[in-house]
């Protein structure tokens, strides 16, 4: 089977998203996760006073925002969340975890993104001419993650 072997590809349309924290909770579904990135900027270091003598450290870990996309719920705690930063200045950060999911519906990777925070909200255009659904955009800023092979 494609799942179970590590010379297939994870399918990357299967995934659940998670918040733990506050008063968040019973939401999941999400159309698109964008943002698991990790970057070190490295710093030279120069040995012996010797300019062939150069080494390249890394720096401290800076990561990319996360961006979920999903269909506009009536109601949604994620969402009062994110009203309660915008509206009250009150920042509470959340674990979101984000599982890739097999065609089996097990866990393959979990990725667990620490301290996040809302840092924007976005509804997509509206249009009469489209026949499409309202979506909105969550962008958090976060701390850390950490991922795990086999879901959490």
């Amino acid at each position: 089977m494609a799942g179970n072997s590590p010379y297939y590809p994870l399918p990357g349309f299967m995934f659940n998203v998670e918040f733990t924290g506050g008063n968040l909770s019973g939401e999941s579904a999400f159309q698109e996760v964008s943002g698991l990135k990790v970057s070190f900027e490295t710093e030279d270091i120069s040995v012996g006073g010797v300019l062939t003598n150069k080494f390249k450290l890394p720096k401290m870990p800076s990561y990319e925002n996360l961006v979920l996309k999903r269909g506009m719920l009536g109601s949604s705690s994620v969402r009062d969340w994110i009203l309660k930063a915008v509206n009250e200045y009150q920042f509470e950060p959340v674990t979101v975890q984000i599982t890739l999911i097999n065609e089996k519906g097990k866990p393959t990777m979990t990725w667990s993104v620490s301290g996040a925070w809302p840092v924007r909200w976005e509804a997509d255009p509206f249009n009469s001419m489209d026949n499409k659904v309202a979506v909105e955009i969550l962008e958090l800023a976060y701390t850390s993650f950490t991922v795990k092979a086999g879901g959490s």
